[in-house]
This record gives structure tokens, C-alpha cells and sequence, in this order.
């Protein structure tokens, strides 16, 4: 039914966000805090079935280990090590370069993820439902143990 209406329920909408102290960091700076979301499990069943469509059809690069099947960051990091060792032993030089994208989920532009989702050949029907999803996406912050703060509309990023 969303995907044929292109419509989410208003539960699946709204995420509760959790502020988590980091170690060792000042409780007055908001970079001192881990933010943790949590969805309806409603919504994370249809966010599976969602990503299993989107799989089927749209085939992830090989150079991306935090999204490829039992690989993780963790591996980059092991294959970046052993071709750093490699080179070492054959004296070759070896230049990296490294960007910094700590806030990427916070600046993608939608329609463009949607756009790249339609030239992949995803459904349009659950295209159509993610924007309708991104584009009514609302937040609410745990204040204390029990308390919510009033929904707050998100307007970019995923």
C-alpha cells in the first residue's frame, strides 16, 4: 500500500533522537554528544524491504566497504595497512589522500539521490515513496528519561 500510494504512515516519519555523552567530553559543547536515532520497528521492516528493491537493482562499488555485504570500515582500513606494508618492503613512495566527510549525511541532496535511484532502474513507486518519506521526515529529541520534545521537521540530509 505505500508503495502503490507513494505515502508513509505519519509513525514511520518521525524518529526519537538520544543524546550520548561522549567520554571524556565537556557537557556544554553539542560536539560532546554521540547522537543516536531510533526508528518504529514498523518502519525498519519497511526500510528492509525497501533496501532489498534498491539492491536488486542498483549494484554498490567494490572501493565502498561500509556498505558491502560482511565488510565494514574496519576492512579499508586492514587493506589500506597492507598496501602501505607492501609498498614499504618494495621501497616504492606511496601518496594518500584523505577527506574528511563527518557531516556528508548532512549535506546530500535529495532529489539527486532520487534521480540516481530512477537512472538504476529502482521502482518508481519506491522512489516516489523515499522522497515522499525524505520530504515529511521529523525528529524528536529524548529530553531526560521520559520526555519528548515537539516534532521538529527535517529539511535536509538522510
Amino acid at each position: 500500500m505505500c508503495i502503490d500510494s507513494a505515502t508513509i504512515p505519519k509513525l514511520f516519519c518521525t524518529r526519537v533522537v538520544t543524546n550520548i555523552l561522549k567520554k571524556r567530553k565537556n557537557t556544554n559543547e553539542c560536539g560532546g554528544y554521540r547522537l543516536i536515532t531510533v526508528l518504529s520497528t514498523l518502519s525498519k521492516v519497511l526500510e528492509k524491504l525497501v533496501l532489498f528493491e534498491v539492491i536488486l537493482k542498483y549494484v554498490i562499488d567494490y572501493r565502498q566497504f561500509g556498505f558491502g555485504k560482511h565488510l565494514s570500515c574496519a576492512f579499508g582500513h586492514r587493506h589500506l595497512k597492507h598496501i602501505l606494508a607492501k609498498a614499504d618492503s618494495l621501497e616504492l613512495s606511496v601518496h594518500i589522500c584523505s577527506v574528511d566527510i563527518s557531516a556528508a549525511f548532512d549535506s546530500v541532496i535529495q532529489s539527486a539521490l532520487f534521480q540516481t535511484l530512477l537512472d538504476a532502474s529502482v521502482n518508481a513507486h519506491i522512489v516516489a515513496m523515499l522522497s515522499f518519506w525524505y520530504s515529511n521526515n521529523y525528529i524528536r529529541v529524548k529530553l531526560g528519561l521520559e520526555k519528548l520534545s515537539e516534532p521538529v521537521k527535517l529539511k535536509r540530509g538522510l
